[in-house]
This record gives C-alpha cells, structure tokens and sequence, in this order.
C-alpha cells in the first residue's frame, strides 16, 4: 500500500520529492507503533495517540509533517478502498438480475420486484 502512496505523492507534483521519502516514514512509523494493517484507516484517537508519543522524541515542525502525511494517507486510503469496492457492482447487477428471474418465476407483480430491487440496493442501517 505504501508504493502505492509514494506514486500518489509524486503525481500531486505540489510536493517536492525530497519530502516524500519523510512522509512515507512518519505513516509507516504509525502503523507500526499502533500494530495497525496499513490498509485500515485510522481514527482520529489514534492518530493523536500517535502525535503525542511522536512529539516526546521529536520537533514540533517534524509532528506537523507526521500529521499532514497521516492525513494525506487517509485521504489516499479513502479513495483507493472506493476504487477498490467499485469493482463489486458487477456482482451486484448479478445479484439483482437473477433475484428479478426468482421473483418473475414466482409470478410477483413489478411493483413487488421494484420494492424487492430497492431493500437490495438500500444501504444496511447497522
């Protein structure tokens, strides 16, 4: 995941090179110290939890740098697991496609299968 984020921080072109290599290390360090999968976003408890232990070894203007990586890299995280669950969609039109056969097999009205095709589609209140 984290080449994946040096190639997001070089194409911004707003950084310059010689800093990419600090931030990668300030997430990587985080990760570590929070024993965290790098591919799971962080909360914001955690990251203060982080910053906090970081600012005991560390100058202020070094913690700022670990917070704008940390936020950039949720940023990036954010948008690569949305590019990542796009490609569900086609399992979804499967789903919805052979749920409309079950329901046309059992002679349920349009109106049934419309409803039936919404409740799918219908995020889960948990």
């Amino acid at each position: 995941m984290f080449g994946a984020f040096r190639q997001f921080l070089g194409s911004k072109g707003s950084m310059k090179c010689q800093y990419i290599p600090f931030y990668l290390k300030w997430v990587s360090d985080c990760y570590a110290y929070l024993d965290t999968p790098s591919d799971s976003r962080l909360s914001s408890e955690q990251k203060k939890q982080f910053l906090s232990h970081m600012a005991k070894n560390h100058e202020d203007w070094q913690v700022k740098q670990a917070d704008a990586a940390l936020r950039l890299y949720d940023y990036f995280l954010s948008r690569e697991l949305k590019r990542l669950s796009s490609g569900v969609p086609g399992a979804w039109k499967d789903l919805e496609q052979r749920m409309g056969e079950a329901l046309r097999l059992r002679q349920r009205s349009l109106s049934t299968e419309k409803t039936y095709l919404i409740w799918l589609r219908s995020p889960l209140d948990g």
